[in-house]
């Protein structure tokens, strides 16, 4: 029986068509069912970097924010009103011994929105050093990154609505090796299924808020190093090997009305109010408790929306286009040979 090319190539678009975004469909539900509410956005392709960018913002420096963009790395001005804007990119850098996207030494107000970062197993995706005024929200990884974002010095900033999941060390590290870094915010995050700790803060971290994150399927779900104080952790819902260790001083574990969920909590709560009866120990050398344990996850922000992995049916719709341009190819052929 002779095969009619046009119909087949037809027929098989429509099938690829169908079955791949079908395939990454059920795929991810079936190995991230915890995190299904989170897909609402898709990531829309701009660029794909695949070389280091830097931008350091030292007076005289020759990869500043003006040269971010008219090198068409970012929009804005660096205001509050117009902040510097990098938006809808991938950055892959997985074979090179760097993060993908390094900001330093910056004061100018900016946004990083929906990347997804590819990084080397031992560097983040998003680098920052000594900056304020920064705000990463609803960006995503992908394996072999270690980290989505590494803070170190830094404060006033804000991380909020991204996919720290699946690295292979962190979700999102803070740091404050040789200044401060102080008066951040991490909150409305899924932080999942790293393979060390989801969220760590280390010497020097002091006045950050780590909130309404869901930090779950880790080795550890929080950590605070020694040296580290006046953090308060609350409305996050837990769920790990091991769940939080606290070795800093005077940090908090709620906010003085509400606490988190921990999903090893071991006691009732009697009188229904949704919190639990007694405190909930924290390992580590502080002896620390979160003394308003909730006895369920609490409700997540009504305008919180974290990425996906919708960067595979990236590329199924590039695959999906190829065979289209062969479909095409081949009728031109055709028609010509006539």
């Amino acid at each position: 029986m002779k095969i009619n090319a046009k119909r087949f190539i037809f027929c098989s678009l429509l099938v690829t068509l169908f079955i791949f975004p079908l395939y990454f469909s059920i795929s991810h539900i079936t190995n991230h069912k915890s995190e299904e509410f989170f897909r609402e956005n898709s990531l829309q392709i701009s660029t794909i970097y695949d070389t280091p960018i830097v931008i350091d913002d030292l007076p005289g420096s020759l990869t500043n924010w003006s040269w971010a963009k008219d090198q068409g790395y970012c929009t804005g001005s660096g205001t509050s009103g117009d902040p510097y804007i990098i938006k809808n990119h991938i950055f892959n850098t997985s074979t090179i011994v760097s993060s993908p996207l390094w900001i330093q030494h910056s004061l100018k107000h900016f946004v990083i929105e929906d990347c997804f970062f590819i990084a080397h197993s031992a560097f983040a995706g998003i680098y920052l050093v000594n900056v304020s005024n920064g705000k990463m929200m609803r960006n995503s990884m992908g394996f072999p990154t270690g980290a989505l974002i590494y803070m170190r010095n830094s404060s006033y900033n804000i991380i909020s609505n991204n996919n720290a999941s699946y690295g292979t060390v962190y979700g999102i590290v803070l740091s404050g090796s040789i200044g401060p870094t102080r008066y951040n915010t991490i909150s409305n995050n899924l932080v999942s299924s790293n393979l060390d700790t989801g969220i760590i803060l280390r010497s020097g971290c002091e006045n950050n808020i780590i909130s309404e994150n869901s930090i779950n399927d880790g080795l550890y779900g929080i950590e605070l190093e020694p040296c580290t104080t006046n953090n308060v952790i609350y409305l996050n819902c837990f769920n790990n090997t091991s769940n939080a260790l606290d070795d800093g001083i005077n940090n908090y574990w709620d906010n003085g009305i509400k606490g988190n969920y921990w999903d090893d909590y071991p006691y009732d709560d009697e009188d229904a109010d949704g919190i639990g009866d007694c405190p909930y120990n924290i390992s580590g050398s502080s002896g620390n408790q979160d003394n308003h344990p909730l006895m369920t996850c609490p409700e997540r922000s009504a305008d919180s929306r974290i990425p996906g992995y919708d960067i595979r049916i990236f590329f199924s719709s590039s695959f999906i286009l190829l065979l289209g341009t062969i479909y095409l190819t081949l009728k031109r052929k055709r028609k010509n040979a006539f």
